[in-house]
């Protein structure tokens, strides 16, 4: 309950006079997130410095592969932005913009952009890995094994990009949806990758920069997180290295903000949707206790 009443009393904080649904926007926003908590990250068998990764400051993160319904929703909210995104090379590839509900499709350049529209950025490679292993350095989203049944991969048989958010048993170890299977998604960063599917996508370009793709889609099987060094094999994390000027149809993102950043800037917005206290309770219940202090020291 502390957690819920702080979160209702930092957005009480501020006043706003923008536009109704300026402000509901802002609200589905934080509630389509969870909250990523400061901590520590091993990985064995990583040779130093890549076997310890300290997240120093909370995120908040999408729960969910970020969609074509977001993509509409932004650009209704945003129209200066639609000009850009309709120059993207997905639409210029033939590929059609999809269901609301399925993982938006896109390239580097576009997703970096579309981030920042909202706010946010693409994760870097440990973030990303992060949010995946947990502080607990799991090898899969959902636990120490694998499991069947969790995630959209080849395994599955589908073929085909699914809803976000249908594999309940597939969430990682903060709240996320889809962190393996179903898109593969972009980070602001190249490392090297289990290049599981490699062969089904080009070559990356040097000469327009390569960057990585992390978590596997529909079209590759599920693997682990991550593989440490063995005698002929160097370490790995189920990553893909791709050019950044590349669009294909099993590539999309997720977007993270610095929490601090994101509840500053957005407080006193979200306190104007209808029901807000409500909600920012129910969002607080949700966080828990592992978000108490950074929402306590803002509060």
């Amino acid at each position: 309950m502390r957690t819920a009443a702080l979160v209702l009393a930092l957005a009480c904080l501020g006043a706003c006079t923008r536009p109704e649904h300026s402000a509901e926007r802002a609200l589905i926003e934080f509630e389509r997130m969870s909250f990523v908590p400061a901590g520590r990250l091993r990985l064995d068998g990583f040779p130093p410095p890549l076997d310890d990764y300290t997240l120093a400051r909370p995120l908040l993160a999408d729960s969910f592969e970020f969609s074509w319904g977001d993509w509409r929703a932004l650009a209704r909210a945003e129209r200066a932005l639609a000009p850009a995104a309709d120059s993207d090379p997905l639409v210029l590839s033939g590929f059609e913009r999809g269901a609301d509900d399925r993982p938006a499709v896109l390239g580097w350049r576009a997703a970096a952009a579309l981030a920042e529209a909202r706010g946010m950025r693409l994760p870097t490679p440990e973030e990303w890995t992060y949010l995946a292993c947990g502080t607990a350095g799991l090898r899969y989203p959902w636990g120490p094994r694998d499991q069947n049944s969790v995630a959209n991969t080849l395994e599955l048989g589908l073929a085909r990009t699914a809803t976000v958010g249908t594999f309940e048993g597939g969430r990682g170890p903060f709240g996320h949806y889809d962190l393996v299977g179903n898109v593969w998604e972009w980070v602001d960063g190249a490392v090297r990758g289990i290049e599981d599917g490699a062969d089904s996508y080009p070559e990356p370009q040097l000469a327009h920069g390569p960057c990585s793709a992390m978590g596997g889609s529909f079209r590759v099987r599920r693997r682990e997180l991550y593989v440490p060094a063995k005698r002929d094999e160097p370490a790995a994390r189920f990553g893909l290295l791709l050019d950044r000027e590349i669009v294909v149809d099993d590539v999309g993102f997720r977007a993270v903000v610095d929490a601090e950043t994101f509840l500053l800037a957005r407080a006193d917005l979200m306190a104007r949707a209808p029901d807000a206290q409500l909600r920012l309770r129910a969002i607080g219940r949700r966080i828990g206790s592992a978000g108490e202090p950074l929402l306590r020291a803002l509060a």
